[in-house]
């Protein structure tokens, strides 16, 4: 209990500090109501005692709740009256919490905190009273917030009311009451008796509402329900959700156009006051259709049989079905609860419970009681808690009576697990103790190991009751239905239904059809292929989830010839392959999704799949290049092998990329070369280009204009683009008008036969609609539409005369297919979760149950027909997937057999040596009739031509006439055989030359070189791939532009690095120049390259290093550089303007302007008067003059101290150099500017030298460090001033440098010169 203890105390100092409502009086008195109040052990009842008006405010009291409370005070007085626990008394705490979470949470401490020390709790308690747990709260999201702040502490919560199914999780946690799932059984087993297929779904926010709605959700979808549409309400039930509200309804209304004769099923799961608001908007939301009257509710058992939820909404509530636990008649109870009822007041022995009954009856005038199925629950709570004090002081105290010591001091966990254990037989207990309907059904109450309750599996779990507001007596609420042992058990035809009880979509619903879930078939085996298929259309908008499903292409007969052929596998190779069957819906992006996320392993994205990603040793598909480009890369990174039935993109004749990638199907490259020799046999020199706008369209596209300009064939520019998705009649009419504007007679088209069939769809309203004229056109169709007979039922006359390519199957290696696919149907072939869609549309009919009924009859024992077989069997695609399964599953058997010797069928070498696979693949030879033939090239493209189909006309029917074929390299056309129709169906001739000026504007054209013949045009000659469109001309202008910018800037950069050059080699010359210009050499050598004027160095300067190859010479020279700027003019140098050389005055005139130092300070004034004396007197004779010469001469410059203070006349770069004669006036000046920042140590140089008049110093290996904080000031070495201190606004200049030593050659503020030149500049 000591971590009860803590827990409490920390909890309620953070309660006084974030809730500024809840002070130290707030946590002493917290709304509760103590029957017994003598008791010897208690129990906490939390319940909701008040409705919530908002998230904070309480509103009236609730009379359920206060039933509840006269069935616990009945239950306990029985017991107490019995003696059940000898000489214990059992009473409760009641707390009101207003179905709010914080105030629940309040409610726990205060009640936990009364049997605990007054050091825990400074409120009064009932410390020596003992505690037996907590029953509630109301909600499931307050019961699931008490269980997270008392985690770990093993005080018991029992819940008669909490249904959430993640409650069970928390170790203290039993409930009396049936979770959520077996709700959710109830509800769906409705749905699928009541025949819903599509239903809609409103909810509340709070956690009840959410886990119940989509656990509802995913069961009903496993029976092929429906939920198309979830509607999320706030649980706090007000006026100001009103909007929200109307906004429900309104899209309930939508929904109900979609089902058949607008009557729709309804899922509520929340709370009974917000949905007593929905009826309410509902109700006057009608129209004179009356069509929210059609709306069929089925009610989550919160919702509880409380008329008052209805009474506003009679119309709308016709046809409610309210689940909720079964009511077992408990007549003694009953009975003393009504008597309660009505004598509160009355009764001498007044009650808590008494005076909230009154308080009840004076506003209300006394109510009916609503009895419902949570009494029993209920009641369950409180035998729990008492059989588990019984026990315990049977064990405890024995024979003593009353609360023993043992009993007092007994812990939560002891009385968690006597809980959790427990088994109470009401029967054992007597009739005067428990009421008499649990006696009568010998009721028994224990727990699983989860604190789940174990049901009764004798009476029922859930009643459906019915509600029927034209009911008089009471009786509104007729029982329906029962769910007993997992069974519902409906009564239909003892209750009236107002109106047609059916909720299935009527023509179409999308949304139900497209699944945003990845489904797959799953064959077990021990190792894997990956078939990959495109079921669907792609979906525009949403790339990772399904469009509409193709009606016209065959991949779901493609996809039962891989899993027929997937059958055989296994007794033609000795292995048993499995596989893994995708839709890709024609998306690259969902596609690699869904690989990325099962052969990573780092996402359930595909649910539970039971398959190693490891034992996938091959892939089959996919069939377009859009998908099988990406996927090509993406397993050639695993170093696994994929066969593509019909991916023909010339990208994937790359085997750098690619390496093992093979396709049964030969290249685009090789289509289009067919498909311009066939225009060019013909004669035909214009043309039109209609391409779809992905991998396959694009670039066959692309290969075709390089082809057609070799053979001068004029294509129109611009070719037309047609968009990857499907797209809406009215954009494929302006299709189609862009192709009519170029007035073709041969269409050249490269694209899917979807978007074909589409096409044709678009030309025949067209026709039919309008008055517009039929065009003559025909079109020259690549391979995918091939010799499909269903787009010829679209198509009908629009396509007569068109000519297709077919991949030519030489052979085919399958056996047995035929007979395979004629017994497979709707009912029956449940493994292919595709196969019923194609069923629908292959024979036009609606399947019962499904999401699809847009036609008119139902499918009712259709089957295949003989004819239907031999159709799939001639299908190209259907041939080459089986091929493609063959080959790749025979070549992987002698891999395994030559890579694999121990008998593994996945060993590592299967992927190291993958090149080796790829050969084996790659060299397979099938048999068809004892025949063998080979499936690949060497180069990895298919073993086959391409045949020439014409599109005939015989009366209303259309069929296809081979009349050619191409087999790489020579075209064979018989053009007898040729059929082309005019607009009346006349057998006609094409003329597609350039005549007149129709071949003006041709793709990428160019003029024609040699001789034209006179009446044709001069501009219909070779088509020119290398000149460019206006995109690429943009490009290349920026581009351009981007190089000449590059090139201005390489240019400046090469002109500043000569500029540096010439100054390093007038450097290097050893050019020292003095404050007027003049140069000065500083060696013969230099002397003789001078210009005129050039003048020597100064005696008086000495030059160390004289070499002018030498990076020191260039350091010292350039310090000679500076001193030259502030020294007097040499001889012969010209002065002019600003050259003329500073005085001393001006010197101390800038210096305490800079520094502004006043002028009357007494030190100073004194070295102003010695300067004027200097300048007044006489010259000095001679001998004087020659010796003040030699002093002058060891004069030593060093450098400043401080970086130099900008403005000052004696500033040079960042230093400020001052002869020794001056510096004990710097010294004096520094001496008046305290430091207050910290001054760092000052380290002299070794070896340096000091002057002072006539003297000089030599400090050899001696260095003196000025502490942190002072500046020390010497007149010579003997004499030391004070340290002194000085603040660093006053100072002339920023800061000391840090340390000058030999090794330092620079610092952060200060640059210092290097020992290897010189720590100072001399003069000699």
């Amino acid at each position: 209990m000591a971590s009860v203890c803590v827990l409490i105390g920390l909890v309620l100092c953070m309660f006084s500090r974030i809730s500024p409502t809840l002070g130290s009086e707030d946590r002493c008195v917290a709304n509760r109501w103590t029957v017994n109040p003598d008791a010897d052990a208690k129990f906490t009842y939390l319940i909701s005692l008040h409705e919530v008006e908002d998230d904070h405010t309480c509103g009236e009291l609730r009379v359920s709740s206060v039933m509840y409370m006269a069935i616990l005070e009945w239950a306990v007085n029985k017991l107490n009256a019995a003696d059940y626990v000898p000489g214990v008394k059992i009473g409760f705490d009641v707390y009101g919490d207003c179905a709010v979470s914080r105030y629940t949470l309040r409610n726990v401490l205060d009640a936990l905190g009364r049997s605990y020390p007054p050091a825990i709790n400074n409120c009064s308690g009932d410390s020596g009273t003992m505690h037996l747990g907590i029953i509630g709260p109301t909600s499931s999201q307050a019961t699931e917030a008490v269980l997270h702040m008392l985690n770990g502490t093993s005080v018991p919560v029992l819940a008669p009311y909490a249904t959430l199914p993640e409650l069970s999780r928390y170790s203290n946690f039993l409930r009396t009451t049936p979770s959520d799932m077996q709700q959710v059984k109830v509800i769906v087993n409705m749905m699928v008796q009541f025949g819903f297929t599509y239903v809609a779904g409103v909810y509340t926010d709070d956690n009840y509402g959410v886990g119940g709605m989509r656990a509802v959700k995913e069961l009903a979808e496993s029976e092929g329900i429906c939920i198309e549409a979830m509607h999320q309400v706030n649980h706090v039930a007000s006026t100001e959700n009103f909007l929200a509200y109307e906004e429900v309804i309104t899209k309930l209304q939508e929904q109900q156009k979609r089902s058949r004769d607008e009557s729709l099923g309804v899922v509520y799961f929340g709370n009974q006051k917000t949905i007593r608001f929905l009826l309410y908007v509902a109700e006057n939301k009608k129209t004179d259709s009356n069509a929210l009257e059609k709306l069929i509710w089925i009610m989550s058992d919160f919702v509880g049989k409380d008329e008052k939820t209805f009474e506003d909404a009679q119309d709308v509530s016709k046809n409610v079905f309210l689940v909720s636990p079964s009511l077992t008649e408990l007549k003694n109870l009953q009975t003393g609860v009504e008597e309660k009822w009505k004598n509160a007041g009355s009764s001498p022995n007044a009650t808590v419970v008494d005076d909230l009954i009154l308080s009840f009856n004076s506003n209300t005038g006394g109510p009916s009681l609503p009895w419902d199925g949570y009494m029993q629950p209920t009641l369950d709570a409180v035998y729990a808690l008492a059989e588990t004090l019984r026990r315990k002081h049977a064990q405890l105290c024995g024979n003593v009576t009353g609360m023993c010591d043992g009993l007092k001091n007994v812990s939560y966990e002891a009385l968690l697990s006597e809980l959790q254990n427990v088994n109470v037989s009401y029967p054992d207990i007597g009739t005067g103790a428990v009421p008499t309907g649990f006696i009568e059904h010998g009721r028994n109450l224990s727990f699983y190991e989860d604190g789940e309750i174990i049901p009764d599996a004798t009476r029922p779990l859930y009643d459906i009751n019915k509600y029927d507001g034209d009911a008089e007596g009471g009786k509104k609420f007729n029982l329906v239905g029962q769910y007993v042992k997992d069974a519902l058990q409906l009564n239909t035809t003892e209750f009236p239904i107002q109106g047609p009880l059916l909720s299935v979509c009527d023509k179409t619903c999308p949304r139900c059809q497209t699944k945003t879930e990845f489904p797959y078939i799953l064959l077990e085996g021990d190792l894997y292929l990956i078939g990959i298929f495109s079921n669907h259309e792609q979906n525009g908008e949403e790339p990772f989830q399904c469009g509409e499903f193709r009606k016209v292409a065959p991949d779901v007969i493609a996809t039962e010839a891989f899993l027929h052929s997937l059958d055989r596998l296994g007794s033609l190779t000795g292995h048993k392959f499995g596989a893994l069957v995708f839709d890709d819906c024609y998306s690259p992006v969902r596609t690699n999704l869904m690989m990325s996320s099962f052969m990573s392993g780092f996402d359930d994205l595909l649910g539970n799949v039971s398959v190693d990603p490891k034992q996938i040793v091959g892939v089959v598909g996919a069939p377009s290049s859009g998908v099988s480009v990406p996927l090509a890369l993406f397993f050639s990174r695993l170093n696994i092998n994929m066969v593509s039935p019909s991916a023909s993109s010339p990208d994937l004749d790359d085997r750098i990329n690619y390496p093992h990638f093979l396709r049964t199907v030969p290249s685009d490259i090789q289509q289009a070369n067919a498909m311009a020799e066939l225009i060019s046999e013909m004669g035909w020199k214009f043309v039109s280009l209609l391409y779809m706008n992905n991998n396959y369209g694009s670039k066959g596209a692309e290969a075709f204009l390089r082809i057609a300009a070799e053979k001068k064939i004029c294509v129109v520019d611009p070719p037309v683009t047609l968009p990857e998705t499907p797209d809406t009649n009215y954009n494929l009419l302006s299709t189609i008008q862009e192709i009519r504007k170029q007035t073709p007679r041969v269409v050249v088209y490269f694209g899917t036969i979807t978007r074909m069939n589409d096409i044709f769809d678009a030309l025949n309203l067209l026709y039919d609609n309008t008055a517009s004229t039929r065009d003559e056109f025909i079109f020259v169709a690549s391979e995918d539409w091939g010799d499909d007979k269903r787009i010829l039922q679209t198509a009908k006359s629009v396509a007569r005369g068109s000519i297709t390519l077919k991949n030519d199957i030489y052979n085919s290696a399958d056996i047995g297919f035929g007979e395979y696919i004629l017994n497979k149907n709707a009912e029956n072939n449940l493994r292919n979760p595709w196969f019923k869609d194609f069923w629908t549309n292959y024979f036009r009919c609606n399947i019962e149950g499904s999401f699809d009924q847009r036609y008119d009859t139902q499918c009712n024992d259709e089957r295949f027909t003989r004819q239907d077989i031999d159709t799939f069997l001639r299908d190209q695609r259907v041939i080459h997937v089986m091929n493609a399964v063959y080959a790749i599953g025979e070549g992987l058997g002698r891999a395994i057999a030559e890579l694999c010797p121990d008998g593994d069928p996945v060993c590592d070498r299967l992927f190291k040596d993958a090149d080796t696979v790829t050969d084996y693949i790659r060299s397979v030879e099938l048999k068809d009739d004892k025949t063998p033939f080979r499936v690949f090239k060497d180069d990895g493209n298919g073993e086959i031509g391409f045949k020439i189909l014409n599109v005939h006309e015989n009366g209303d029917q259309y069929s296809y006439k081979e009349v050619g074929t191409y087999d790489g390299s020579r075209l064979t056309l018989n053009k007898e055989s040729l059929k082309f129709y005019d607009t009346s169906g006349k057998e006609t001739s094409i003329d597609a030359t350039c005549t007149g000026d129709r071949c003006q504007k041709c793709v990428n054209l160019v003029r024609q070189t040699e001789p034209t013949v006179a009446g044709n045009s001069t501009s219909c000659g070779m088509i020119a791939t290398d000149t460019f469109r206006l995109p690429d001309i943009i490009m290349i202008g920026v581009l351009g532009g981007l190089v000449l910018l590059l090139l201005v800037a390489l240019l400046v950069v090469c002109c500043c690095f000569t500029c540096r050059i010439k100054a390093s080699e007038k450097r290097l010359k050893g050019e020292i120049r003095t404050r007027s210009g003049n140069p000065l050499y500083v060696n013969e050598q230099d002397r003789k390259s001078r210009p005129d004027g050039a003048l020597p160095v100064p005696p008086d300067i000495h030059i160390r290093n004289r070499q002018t190859n030498s990076s020191e010479s260039i350091q010292e020279w350039q310090q000679i550089q500076q001193i030259l700027n502030l020294r007097q003019p040499l001889p012969g140098e010209r002065i002019s303007g600003d050259n003329v050389p500073v005085t001393s005055q001006e010197f101390l005139d800038a210096f305490s302007q800079s520094t502004q130092v006043p002028r009357q300070q007494p030190e100073l004034q004194q070295i102003l008067r010695e300067q004027q004396q200097q300048q007044q007197q006489p010259p000095p004779p001679p001998q004087q003059q020659q010796q003040q010469q030699q002093q002058y001469q060891r004069r030593t410059f060093y450098p400043s101290e401080y970086p130099a203070q900008s403005g000052s006349p004696y500033t040079t770069n960042n230093h400020s150099f001052f002869p020794e004669s001056q510096r004990r006036q710097l010294q004096i000046q520094k001496q008046h500017f305290p430091v207050t920042d910290e001054m760092r140590p000052v380290t002299y140089p070794p070896r340096s030298q000091y002057h002072q008049g006539d003297r000089s110093y030599d400090f050899q290996d001696q260095q003196e460090t000025v502490p942190n904080g002072y500046l020390t000031t010497m007149n010579s070495p003997e004499q030391t001033r004070p340290p002194t201190t000085f603040s660093q606004d006053e100072l002339p200049f920023a800061t000391l440098p840090r340390t000058i030593d030999r090794h330092m050659k620079a610092n952060r503020n200060n640059r210092i010169l290097s020992a290897n030149s010189t720590e100072r500049i001399s003069r000699v």
